[in-house]
């Protein structure tokens, strides 16, 4: 009888390690990490493995907030991709107001674990209002049955919030990860970074299936894919094709396949990149054959976008729905990294047609993002209409613009546009904005979900370095 024993890895931090900055700045100094959170940072440790269950603890003090409007944040996370994590985060609020919170996004749905309904199993009697300069220890622990998060002030030990979570049967949640710092708006130090469990693939159910990538796109060598799979269900392994629609689904996960195979890397869709991530980083494997890995099917979603584009520009926009000649912006609202930073917005009598009036945007020091807000418009997309259409240029240091919608439910959805010297009409389907997580809408941005432009209620515009 075999007899498997835990294997606990555990560390105290020496900052003398490495970090990996996934996003953002932070900075050792001494014994601490410091990130003044002007943009979205997350730094994860390098040499961490991927934990199944374990505790990440970590003292934090934020010291002042960086960027004004909207929500704030620092903490730490159960880190495993960009769509599927947990973080236990110190939270100002847009007026305000700063509380503890653990929060959940999955499969690309912030606050998955109000939308899932998970049931709170415990839940502080009392909570308080963090304050700035003040050290707090921030502990989280999970398994596989459910997550648990606690912040204590360092100095007191007064618990001022906590809050536990457990996993139904068949309800899909973040189940584990690495350890990951994040700040966002607030000027935060970290410091007695530990962590400690049991790293992924040592316990837990982990699919024995093969998986192997078909396209239907010419060119793509389906002959391959389909004598890969003949030989190796020839020597008894489980193995599917599955083409994108599949992978764009939630069926792609370490439960389901062991590996995945790319006949040609090169086709693997760009659009289904995060999928492919969310896949390695929870333990799967991955076997490249062919081209780079994206290259044909940047290209391939290219030409289909210019095609579209082509077909689209022949419908011309049935209404104006602002009009810059006419439109007061004292009205809007510039939101920034650095709002110290000179920008100016100013409608200028020039635009592709003559008499057309539009608006000139101009950043004197872009290090992050840099955006103008709309007030509420009514009613900007009646009757089923949905594309939003514009003329737009930059000058040869700006390649690319943002426009923003957001619903009334606060969800936000962002469109990143290429843009030349000259003027070039565009005309954008609701599916090519992509939702963005730092909002306060719940259950929105999921599998399937999508602007809905008949909710749209504000319209932003600007720049931004990360899209």
């Amino acid at each position: 009888m075999w007899r498997f024993l835990p294997i606990i890895l555990a560390c105290l931090l020496s900052l003398a390690g490495e970090w990996y900055i996934l996003e953002g700045d932070f900075n050792v100094e001494k014994d601490r990490l410091l990130s003044d959170g002007k943009s979205n940072s997350i730094v994860i440790p390098s040499q961490s493995p991927f934990y199944s269950e374990g505790e990440f603890r970590a003292i934090l003090r934020v010291q002042s907030r960086t960027v004004s409007g909207g929500w704030a944040l620092s903490g730490i996370m159960v880190y495993l991709s960009p769509s599927h994590y947990w973080q236990l985060t110190l939270v100002e609020g847009p007026n305000g107001e700063r509380y503890g919170e653990l929060a959940e996004m999955c499969n690309g749905v912030w606050r998955a674990e109000i939308e899932n309904n998970l049931p709170v199993v415990k839940r502080s009697e009392k909570t308080s209002a963090w304050e700035y300069g003040k050290d707090y220890l921030l502990h989280l622990t999970f398994n596989p049955k459910g997550i648990s998060g606690e912040i204590k002030d360092n100095s007191t030990g007064e618990t001022i919030y906590e809050i536990a979570f457990s996993y139904p049967p068949g309800v899909q949640v973040v189940k584990g990860g690495k350890m990951a710092l994040r700040a966002m708006g607030l000027s935060s130090i970290f410091s007695t970074i530990s962590w400690q469990g049991t790293p992924m693939g040592l316990s837990g159910r982990r699919g024995n299936k093969i998986g192997i990538f078909i396209s239907y796109e010419p060119g793509y060598p389906r002959s391959l894919a389909e004598k890969i799979a003949s030989t190796l269900k020839a020597k008894g392994k489980e193995v599917e094709l599955i083409d994108e629609e599949t992978i764009k689904g939630s069926v792609l996960n370490r439960d389901n396949y062991s590996i995945l195979i790319l006949p040609d890397a090169s086709y693997y869709p760009i659009s289904a990149k995060g999928k492919l991530l969310s896949f390695l980083e929870a333990g799967g494997n991955l076997f490249c054959l062919g081209g780079a890995i994206f290259t044909n099917s940047v290209r391939l979603e290219q030409e289909r976008w210019e095609r579209l584009q082509e077909e689209i520009a022949k419908t011309p926009a049935e209404r104006t729905i602002i009009d810059f000649k006419n439109e007061d912006l004292s009205k809007w609202t510039r939101a920034s990294n650095d709002l110290a930073s000179v920008a100016n917005f100013n409608p200028v009598p020039e635009g592709p047609k003559e008499g057309v009036y539009s608006l000139k945007f101009e950043v004197a020091n872009l290090t992050g993002w840099d955006t103008l807000l709309s007030p509420p418009i009514a009613e900007p997309f009646p009757d089923k209409q949905n594309l939003t259409c514009f003329w737009a240029k930059g000058d040869k240091n700006t390649g690319a613009m943002l426009v923003e919608w957001r619903e009334k439910d606060g969800s936000r959805w962002i469109a990143t546009v290429p843009l030349s010297t000259s003027w070039q009409y565009y005309a954008l389907t609701p599916e090519k904005f992509a939702y963005w997580p730092d909002n306060p809408s719940k259950g929105r941005g999921g599998p399937g979900d999508h602007f809905n432009p008949q909710n749209a209620e504000r319209l932003s515009i600007g720049l931004a370095l990360g899209h």
